[in-house]
């Protein structure tokens, strides 16, 4: 399927039809700006500044109108998020629960690596509660068995604590990013079962341990 020419005055009209038909109108109004962006995300190829009420989608990027829309429809997914103010654009439960909305209404959405950056294993990442939005993710080629990841030996999860110390004196910021690799966490921040819980705990405590090895004077380390 070939792409139409879309325009600023273009998106905005299918902005307000699909705010019409799927947010009861309740959506605020955006500017919506087609133009190449400098960095595109696989299966997303949008951005949105809720604070000054605009839209950029990089109509340049995609083969075809579907791909379009469902960069539209996710960036409106984030508009729609009451739980994240300007400046938080993470795909939490939030925006979760717009997604599945949208699903439920038979609105054709793939989910795509855009919609979850940095999850190993999408399904896994999905609370039971969005079950349209795991059933559409289980179509991604990067899931992998759920029980990969919690039994992969702790060596494994210790390593990637220390290399994310390295980089960051912050255990938020590292649990964030080895609990994403490692299936440990779902798409908002938290434990996915007791078992995870428990091996994040243990993980804060080897990060701060390692953190101040770290940070130690150098003749301390020596004597």
């Amino acid at each position: 399927m070939r792409q139409s020419k879309w325009n600023r005055a273009s998106l905005e009209r299918r902005f307000e039809e699909f705010n019409d038909t799927f947010w009861d109108g309740k959506l605020s109004r955006y500017k919506i700006r087609a133009r190449r962006l400098s960095s595109y995300k696989e299966g997303c190829g949008g951005t949105i500044d809720k604070g000054h009420r605009e839209i950029v989608i990089d109509t340049f990027t995609f083969k075809n109108d579907a791909e379009i829309m469902h960069a539209l429809l996710h960036e409106m997914c984030h508009a729609a998020d009451a739980s994240a103010g300007p400046g938080n654009y993470r795909h939490g439960y939030g925006f979760w629960e717009q997604v599945e909305m949208l699903m439920r209404k038979g609105v054709p959405y793939p989910v795509t690596e855009g919609d979850m950056p940095g999850f190993r294993n999408p399904v896994l990442a999905l609370p039971l509660r969005f079950p349209h939005a795991r059933a559409a993710a289980e179509e991604l080629e990067l899931c992998e068995p759920q029980s990969s990841f919690l039994d992969v030996p702790r060596a494994f999860i210790k390593e990637a604590i220390e290399h994310a110390a390295k980089f960051t004196p912050d255990w938020p910021v590292a649990r964030e990013s080895v609990g994403c690799v490692f299936g440990l966490i779902d798409v908002g921040l938290q434990p996915i079962n007791v078992r995870a819980a428990r091996i994040l705990r243990c993980g804060e405590r080897h990060f701060n341990e390692f953190r101040a090895r770290l940070d130690m004077p150098t003749e301390v380390k020596r004597g």
